[in-house]
């Protein structure tokens, strides 16, 4: 086997960062056949900046896959061929909303009768029910509503939208993990089903990790009660701040404190708590503008304590952890060269998972329509379109 899903067949119909979903299946060894429009996966077209004539989010959340161009809305042969894929997949990635999937006869109810063993994924803003199912919605209406503003910005200013797609990027989590579910429901079972998932839901689902940040972990005065503190930025040094302490550890306090030049912080304080540096932030600040962020990390670390800088991303790409994980690859990219990319999160010790490139658009048409049973009139007819 090449990876841990190598056999296993998806189709995949949905735009922008919902390709996350099928990227998922991709990296872990599945065939994963994604279906763009004539103009292409709208993701291309949303940069800057751009890798060769494809943005870079579109990059980082397609790779592994191969791409079939079919305009299957709106053209019966095209439709045709997008059948003929579904034939021989396993799972199906729909982002329709419900009245469009029943226009196009891609409910649930239409695909069942017919693949009976098909796990179907339609990932929507709202949920497939509901009086809101069929509202027209985009990341930023999902985002708003969902309440998950409310953890960014200040208090008493207006609220910070996220910089990502969180709905979209955990929906694509949620419906990996449903449709994975629903396979190994199947192997005992022998039919496929629903895996509903909406862009709504996971924000919500995702926000149930986040309560901690609204409570004092110091002293437990229940859920959404304790008062809201600005963001932390660490302390200072001569050119990023860090994140540091030695716990209760006073000794090693007191012999870092001898190294920055100023024991006499340590004078009358009594029993220092862990939150005691924050109370002498700017002395330790003054202290720390002479000295780079990892010449005092090293000298916590050395006195048994912990630290780690506020790293930008050009410095965590560099650092020797992230090369020990693998936290980054390559890929060639036609016309292009090598580009990196986020590694794979996986290590398998049977089934490496290793990545592909993101494919151009529609790439592998005319390979996976002739693969697909079309014959050449009918591959040449649509790939030409």
């Amino acid at each position: 086997m090449t990876g841990p899903l190598e056999g296993l067949r998806v189709v995949e119909t949905t735009q922008g960062y919902l390709g996350y979903c099928g990227m998922i299946f991709a990296d872990l060894g599945a065939t994963v056949t994604k279906v763009e429009p004539p103009e292409g996966d709208y993701l291309r077209q949303q940069g800057p900046p751009f890798i060769g004539e494809d943005a870079a989010a579109f990059l980082s959340a397609n790779r592994s896959k191969q791409s079939v161009r079919l305009d299957w809305r709106a053209n019966a042969a095209a439709r045709g061929a997008l059948e003929k894929l579904i034939d021989s997949a396993d799972v199906l990635l729909l982002d329709l909303y419900p009245d469009e999937a029943e226009e196009l006869g891609m409910t649930y109810a239409a695909l069942s009768a017919r693949w009976p063993r098909l796990v179907v994924v339609p990932i929507t803003p709202w949920g497939n029910t509901g009086p809101l199912a069929n509202q027209r919605a985009s990341e930023l209406d999902v985002q708003a509503m969902s309440g998950q503003w409310r953890y960014l910005g200040t208090l008493g200013q207006a609220p910070t939208r996220h910089g990502l797609p969180l709905g979209s990027l955990s929906a694509s989590l949620f419906a990996f993990h449903g449709a994975m579910a629903s396979l190994l429901e199947r192997d005992q079972s022998g039919k496929g089903q629903e895996v509903a998932v909406s862009l709504v839901g996971s924000q919500i689902a995702m926000q149930t990790i986040q309560w901690v940040s609204e409570s004092e972990p110091d002293e437990w005065i229940g859920h959404c009660l304790a008062a809201f503190r600005p963001q932390a930025r660490g302390f200072m040094t001569a050119d990023l701040g860090i994140l540091w302490g030695f716990m209760e550890d006073d000794a090693a306090l007191a012999a870092f404190c001898e190294w920055l030049g100023i024991p006499e912080i340590l004078e009358n304080t009594g029993k220092r708590s862990p939150q005691w540096p924050t109370e002498h932030k700017a002395e330790f600040e003054a202290a720390f503008k002479t000295h780079p962020a990892d010449e005092i990390v090293a000298k916590v670390r050395e006195l048994g304590g912990n630290a780690v800088p506020y790293n930008t991303y050009s410095r965590l790409v560099e650092d020797p952890q992230a090369a020990a994980l693998g936290l980054l690859s390559a890929f060639d990219y036609p016309g292009v060269g090598r580009v990196r990319t986020i590694g794979v999160p996986w290590e398998f010790s049977d089934t490496p998972a290793e990545h592909g490139r993101p494919p151009l658009i529609g790439e592998h048409t005319r390979e996976v329509l002739a693969g697909a049973g079309l014959s050449a009139e009918e591959v040449e007819a649509l790939a030409g379109a």
